[in-house]
């Protein structure tokens, strides 16, 4: 069948359930894990308060949410009203970054072996962020596979969040901040990179060549070494686009450290990725062309991997020509926000302007589909 039939049928359905691998991943928004005294409803609701504001910082990357979106404040005092359901569990483990980083209010919370799980409504949410003219950072985003390397002495050694507990902090820290991470596999090539015959920079250069192959769009590496009288030493670098960011720390708070690094990550990526008033109507758009596209599979993909990217959700199909897509955006989001959201598609490749179709269309940007 015709490309062009399969696409009017899709438009008639006007749904959306097909979904493509890429290299971001999608993270829980909105559901938090709180610790409670008690069933009541005087708990549930001091619980439900913090729970509502971990959401938020979760959904717009800012720490500071309440801070700089003052007209939120009002929504965390009634919390019951955003959330459709709830449960308790019991559970005695407590994550050492939460004691580290608890405020008074969940130092109380934290008392408890008891659990209580909220699930907020989703456009609820979203509605909160949009009418306080917050950002929405949705919750595809992209991943960062971490290396971590206890020095002891001239060894050198890769480790895991079980071998130390401030890491288990961290991945808990990424966790609650909406970070995707992955560890790496640590085969015998991966292994052998810490010879000890190596320059540290022979050392950084493999790992970040060892890393191509996570396909990852952030590479975290961390250094440590814990010194008899219980201080740490830690040098970070942290690698994003082009970009080498790295920290040094010296102290017994290692956890602090970790967090302002994971801070420093989320506040760089909510700049690039969140979009502030995603649900305004702009009455100018942008064109956006796709070439590359021969079959209903593939057609199939590259727009399933669109919308599983919610700040896309406003794209709309202009035009078709044979193997070439045109797609409408409203224009209220900046041309270099959205060449960031888009590269979260490592299927498409971004093509210059000079090479569009023979149609003479002008387009704001171009695109090829490069497939699995």
């Amino acid at each position: 069948m015709h490309i062009k039939t399969f696409i009017l049928l899709f438009i008639f359905k006007l749904i959306i359930t097909y979904s493509v691998s890429v290299s971001s991943s999608s993270v829980d928004l909105y559901s938090s894990v709180m610790s409670i005294p008690s069933k009541s409803e005087e708990d549930r609701k001091l619980a439900a308060k913090v729970a509502l504001k971990n959401i938020l910082v979760r959904s717009t990357g800012d720490e500071d949410i309440l801070k700089n979106y003052p007209k939120l404040v009002s929504y965390i005092k009634k919390p019951l009203e955003y959330i459709s359901s709830f449960s308790y569990f019991e559970d005695d483990s407590l994550s050492p970054f939460m004691r580290s980083f608890e405020t008074d209010t969940e130092a109380f919370l934290n008392k408890s072996s008891l659990k209580i799980k909220f699930y907020f409504q989703t456009e609820e949410i979203k509605k909160i962020l949009v009418d306080s003219d917050a950002p929405l950072w949705g919750s595809n985003r992209p991943v960062t596979i971490v290396w971590f390397i206890h020095e002891e002495g001239s060894k050198k050694s890769f480790h895991i969040h079980n071998d130390f507990e401030f890491l288990s902090s961290f991945y808990s820290y990424t966790k609650f901040r909406g970070l995707p991470v992955i560890e790496p596999i640590f085969d015998l090539s991966e292994i052998s990179i810490l010879n000890n015959e190596n320059e540290w920079t022979d050392i950084y250069n493999d790992i970040y060549h060892s890393s191509q192959k996570y396909n990852a769009d952030i590479i975290y590496i961390m250094r440590f070494s814990n010194r008899s009288d219980g201080e740490w030493i830690a040098l970070s670098t942290l690698k994003f686009k082009d970009q080498y960011i790295n920290e040094y720390h010296a102290g017994s708070n290692i956890v602090n450290f970790l967090k302002k690094d994971m801070d420093s990550l989320t506040g760089k990526l909510a700049k690039s990725f969140a979009v502030s008033n995603y649900n305004n109507i702009s009455n100018n758009e942008y064109l956006i062309e796709v070439s590359n596209i021969s079959n209903y599979k593939e057609f199939k993909m590259l727009m399933g991997s669109f919308f599983d990217i919610s700040a896309l959700n406003s794209i709309k199909i202009k035009k078709i020509n044979k193997e070439v897509i045109y797609f409408s955006f409203p224009s209220n989001v900046p041309i270099k926000k959205l060449i960031t959201i888009i590269s979260l598609n490592k299927h498409l490749l971004k093509v210059d302007k000079n090479h569009n179709s023979n149609d003479n269309i002008q387009t704001n940007l171009s695109y090829k589909w490069i497939g699995q």
